[in-house]
């Protein structure tokens, strides 16, 4: 597991050393690593080479100079002309800027003297190359000589026009495109006008608002010369305020049902039942139990106590016992009767005293190289040490563990104004 240390500055006042030789991009070399280069498992002989004394050269790079050249107009000239004063070498690139469009190219081999030296990188393309990866689909030309041209008719609003016609309900004239309807537009006193009443009926119709209506008689009877008819005594059914019909009566005019029956004492009774410790006289409908009555000595003598807690059963109070490192003093106070580290302070509250698990020693003073006893007195010997200088900056020093009371502290400058802090 790596150690992580994230402070801004890491000053080593000894010596600093390493076992292993670096293997991870980011770890740190040693100085047998760093002569030798022997973190570097190998080179490639084609571009690199090591020298016995651990110098590192480059001999070939893919890219190491880059030749724009203005005045030849074709390789075999650049070759010719300028290619020996320009120490070329492989992996260089030679750009040639007079054709049109510019050349490139890369050195493949040798020293860039020779046309064979090369490899081209990029070319301009003839009319040939171009027209070779085009092709001409419906209603498209192409000439050898690259005109494109097309065969698809020209839109005119004659074309448009004449493609279309009429049906019915629609007129058209095909020489101004203009298009009407012959259909009587829709109107709400067109829909009404169309349907009607039968003439005498019960139902009655207005065409000027397109309302229907039935009409009802003194009688209570639709007028259909008594074909159809609701008849009522107007006593237990009649018609309210607002011609509505409605039951007038109550329930000693509704007979009684097989089902749904009427409610008496006796049925009400007759319903219920009881069990266990509940008594029922289905007779008088009286319900009793035989449960005994709450009281506070049943419910003190259902209850007991284990270790730690007193109980008395006559008037139900519960008491701490002298169990668990508890006591009360003679103050009536709770203390910690056994054990470190707890007290209950005035007030009764819970305390933690952590003189029992940390000991301070402060303006503390060190020797250079010389081991200084600290005495802890925690009663561990195997503790957490940390030292802090006079501006409160952790200190990594040595520290060398006695015995459960006592250590040794060693640092490699003389300090003073040290703080140490031990704890379990």
């Amino acid at each position: 597991m790596p150690f992580n240390n994230y402070a801004p500055q890491y000053i080593f006042k000894g010596q600093v050393q390493s076992d292993t030789a670096p293997s991870a991009n980011n770890d740190l070399v040693r100085k047998q690593d760093v002569s030798g280069l022997s973190f570097i498992s190998s080179v490639d002989s084609d571009y690199f080479s090591v020298d016995g004394n651990g110098e590192l050269s480059a001999s070939n790079l893919l890219i190491s100079d880059v030749e724009v050249n203005t005045t030849d107009s074709s390789l075999a000239d650049f070759v010719s002309n300028s290619a020996s004063s320009a120490n070329l070498g492989v992996g260089d690139v030679v750009i040639l800027t007079s054709p049109t469009p510019s050349e490139m190219y890369i050195v493949k081999s040798g020293s860039g003297t020779n046309e064979s030296d090369y490899q081209e990188i990029q070319s301009g393309l003839t009319q040939g190359e171009v027209l070779s990866h085009i092709s001409a689909g419906t209603g498209i030309n192409i000439t050898s000589g690259g005109v494109i041209s097309t065969t698809i008719t020209q839109y005119e609003d004659s074309n448009a026009r004449a493609a279309l016609s009429a049906g019915a309900g629609i007129s058209y004239n095909s020489s101004t495109g203009q298009i009407s309807s012959t259909i009587t537009q829709y109107a709400d006193s067109n829909a009404r006008a169309a349907v009607s009443a039968e003439a005498g009926g019960a139902l009655l119709y207005a065409s000027s608002t397109g309302q229907f209506r039935l009409s009802i008689n003194n009688s209570g009877g639709l007028s259909t010369s008594g074909s159809l008819a609701i008849q009522f005594d107007d006593s237990t059914i009649g018609l309210n305020s607002s011609n509505q019909l409605e039951f007038k009566g109550d329930t000693d005019d509704v007979s009684e049902g097989s089902t749904n029956q009427y409610f008496t004492d006796a049925r009400a009774r007759a319903a219920i039942s009881a069990t266990g410790n509940i008594s029922y006289n289905s007779s008088t409908g009286v319900i009793s139990t035989t449960l005994t009555q709450y009281a506070d000595s049943n419910a003190r003598a259902a209850l007991s106590v284990g270790n730690g807690l007193d109980y008395n059963s006559s008037t139900g109070v519960f008491d701490l016992a002298t169990a668990g490192g508890l006591e009360f003093n003679e103050d009536g106070d709770l203390e910690i009767a056994n054990g470190d580290g707890l007290t209950f302070s005035d007030s009764g509250d819970l305390e933690v005293d952590f003189g029992d698990f940390r000991f301070e020693a402060s303006s503390q003073s060190f020797t250079a190289n010389t081991a200084k006893t600290i005495t802890h007195n925690l009663g561990y010997k195997y503790v957490q040490v940390s030292v802090y200088d006079s501006s409160d900056n952790l200190v990594h020093a040595e520290v060398s563990l006695t015995d459960a009371n006592n250590l040794t502290i060693t640092t490699s400058d003389a300090l003073t104004g040290v703080t140490v802090i031990v704890s379990i």
